[in-house]
């Protein structure tokens, strides 16, 4: 080979090196996304869920001065329409969300280890391992 071909070689091979850091800078940023969206997510439903336990709490209270059919009522409603339709839909929905939020960080991650070989290969079974887990237990 000569020297032209060479070098013409080389820098080829250069620029789809850049081209796939790039590619893995994109990468990184979207799953910093994602991850900092998986946060925003985790708390939400954290505080949904002291809410519904603090509108239980509150339903839950005796009150010496509001006895009878009416109390009974309310107490129905805001059990079954407020907290087991509307709360917990709503947690079920963000739970939903959270799901898919770390799926596609799993998925983008597993891209990212797919540059790296055999090391990549094995990041990428212990990063979907994790995933199950984490989408298991929240």
């Amino acid at each position: 080979m000569e020297k032209k071909d060479l070098i013409n070689k080389k820098s080829k091979q250069q620029k789809k090196l850049s081209s796939k850091e790039a590619e893995l800078d994109q990468l990184d940023d979207k799953i910093s996304q994602l991850k900092e969206i998986k946060t925003k997510l985790v708390n939400l439903k954290d505080e949904v869920k002291t809410i519904k336990k603090n509108v239980r709490s509150m339903v839950d209270d005796e009150h010496d001065y509001w006895k009878g059919d009416l109390k009974e009522d309310w107490e129905d409603v805001a059990k079954n329409d407020l907290i087991d339709e509307g709360l917990k839909a709503y947690i079920e929905k963000v739970d939903n969300n959270l799901d898919e939020v770390i799926i596609k960080i799993m998925e983008l991650e597993n891209k990212k280890y797919s540059t790296e070989g055999i090391i990549g290969s094995l990041k990428s079974g212990i990063n979907w391992l994790g995933t199950q887990i984490e989408t298991l237990f929240n």
